[in-house]
């Protein structure tokens, strides 16, 4: 058993917590959002998704399986991903020949593609957002999707972010992944690896791995990012694969203790732009 101390669970880090990047698997599931009740209905009577073409994530013939997040809409179903399926097809139409009551729409002329599923599937029990958040598209794996407890088990952005999370779970130290919020740019979003919201603020824990010493160009935009951030009252912790592989009590230990500084954490859903304010 692991003990505790300072409250917080002693890891052996001699044990198997070390993580094999090279292992880590190309994601083959799309996480999708149902925008409205009818694009449910659509696939239940049409068996088909459609993504605008100029706004699709990269590489979309590559995903195997589409799964759908429920928002606000839905009601007392919100905020979950209730349905998923294979998917047999991906073809390139007009927005007006998928919606031919919609001719008049603003985006009628425009490409879409028509994501044709072989099936569509219940997940028993659904996969909860416990604060309601949003998403636009989240990449993942078939496994993950399957295994998950909760939306943030799904991201899969790098292991060293997924272990950093999953401890901090453990830990019950409950962070929200890949958070978009407004940045210091016009019409533009900043992607935050990890957020834990605070009855005092709001903080940041940034996973940076070896490749990021390795980009002084990245260092020069997380730097405007952080200050940005900090001018607004939010906390910034970055840490290093040595500090996450190697040092995990110490890096818990300061999550933990900054946690506590701004008064405990917040649960249940936040607006992280009003944040900026």
């Amino acid at each position: 058993m692991n003990k505790r101390k300072n409250g917080l669970k002693l890891f052996n880090n001699k044990s198997n917590l070390k993580l094999k990047v090279d292992k880590y698997p190309a994601p083959d599931v799309l996480i999708a959002i149902l925008k409205f009740v009818e694009d449910l209905e659509i696939l239940f009577k049409r068996g088909w998704y459609r993504i605008p073409v100029k706004t699709a994530p990269p590489h979309l013939h590559k995903f195997l399986y589409l799964a759908f997040y429920q928002p606000r809409c839905f009601g007392e179903h919100k905020w979950r991903i209730r349905y998923y399926g294979k998917i047999s097809d991906i073809s390139i139409t007009k927005r007006k020949d998928l919606l031919p009551r919609q001719p008049d729409h603003p985006r009628a002329e425009q490409d879409y593609y028509k994501i044709r599923l072989a099936d569509l599937r219940e997940r028993h029990p659904p996969l909860i957002s416990s604060r309601g958040r949003r998403i636009v598209f989240i990449p993942t794996t078939i496994e993950k999707l399957i295994k998950a407890e909760e939306i943030n088990h799904c991201f899969h952005n790098s292991p060293l972010e997924d272990k950093l999370w999953g401890i901090m779970k453990n830990q019950d130290i409950r962070a929200e992944r890949n958070i978009f919020v407004n940045s210091y740019q016009p019409h533009r979003k900043l992607q935050l690896d990890m957020v834990v919201p605070c009855k005092r603020g709001i903080i940041d824990v940034e996973c940076d791995g070896d490749s990021y010493h390795l980009n002084p160009k990245s260092a020069v935009k997380d730097n405007a990012r952080d200050n940005w951030l900090t001018s607004r009252g939010w906390k910034i912790l970055r840490f290093s694969s040595e500090q996450i592989n190697e040092k995990i009590q110490s890096t818990l230990y300061t999550i933990s203790q900054t946690v506590d500084y701004c008064g405990g954490e917040k649960r249940g859903a936040v607006n992280w732009d009003e944040q900026l304010q």
